[in-house]
């Protein structure tokens, strides 16, 4: 009874250390993405576990998805996110950004390669 009774007032006091809820989706989940390499339009950035090459950034503006929708399916190599998928489209990949936003990650969209400028020589007026 005494063991009871200690456990139950460390529990009381020290309430954070023991809520530790995990859901098989996006609810609750902080883990925000922000921002994997320089740019993750042009070089593949989120690498899975299982996948040697990095998968692209698809989409400018995020996407509107309710989070009790969207199912976790692994977390980054890094370990930095978690990478989601709605149920009904199980190939499509996303990121959390915000609570019921998302940004799709996937093989390279039709993104252009970058060139820099060249310089244009200056000829001098007189």
């Amino acid at each position: 009874m005494t063991a009871l009774l200690l456990f139950a007032w460390r529990v009381h006091l020290h309430r954070s250390e023991y809520l530790w809820n995990e859901y098989p989706t996006a609810l609750g989940d902080h883990d925000y993405y922000t921002k994997l390499s320089d740019n993750d339009f042009y070089n593949g950035a989120l690498v899975l576990p299982d996948r040697g090459e990095g998968l692209f950034r698809r989409m400018e503006k995020p996407v509107s998805r309710q989070d009790e929708r969207m199912i976790k399916v692994t977390r980054d190599a890094s370990d930095r996110v978690f990478v989601y998928a709605d149920p009904r489209e199980p190939k499509r990949l996303f990121l959390k950004v915000a609570d019921d936003r998302y940004i799709e990650f996937g093989e390279r969209n039709a993104w252009p390669e970058y060139q820099p400028p060249k310089a244009i020589p200056v000829t001098p007026s007189l």
